[in-house]
């Protein structure tokens, strides 16, 4: 077996009125995962931090700059047994403006926005459920005590 660690996860979250909200991407036709909604996935490229390719990937799959970004304080652990590998991902959430304007590419052919207490419900893997509740317990809460250890200060770097 081999290990990974070499994919990052972005969940996008924006404040709509009294609620969040978070991003899924519908996959493509001829793509890995095809007619499923999704959150960003991308690999991290030579010579890149986790968190720079999470800003990456971001823009190139929604041409979207966030407000802000945190690293969430678990990492995702998978296991894909094709090629016999577990995959160790770190998240992060992206915060944007509530009228921030999508630019899909070539992967994905829809998006939309799900409130937090759908988000849950509507995302494929037991993984992404997670994160959606760390997010929420984590970050979007004003009181959150990790909150500003957790964000990262990416204009700056």
């Amino acid at each position: 077996m081999q290990a990974r660690s070499d994919m990052i996860a972005v969940y996008v979250a924006r404040r709509n009125e009294a609620t969040w909200e978070f991003l899924q991407l519908l996959r493509g036709p001829g793509r890995y995962l095809a007619g499923t909604w999704a959150t960003v996935y991308g690999g991290v490229n030579s010579g890149e931090t986790a968190w720079q390719a999470a800003l990456r990937e971001l823009f190139e799959e929604t041409g979207i700059v966030p407000e802000a970004l945190y690293r969430l304080p678990t990492a995702r652990a998978f296991y894909t047994a094709g090629d016999d590998t577990l995959w160790l991902v770190p998240a992060f959430c992206a915060l944007v403006l509530p009228d921030a304007a999508i630019r899909l590419n070539d992967e994905h052919v829809a998006y939309r926005w799900i409130a937090s207490d759908q988000a849950r419900d509507l995302f494929l893997w037991p993984t992404d459920r997670a994160a959606i509740v760390e997010i929420v317990h984590e970050l979007l809460r004003e009181d959150s005590p990790l909150r500003d250890y957790l964000r990262i200060d990416w204009r700056e770097a």
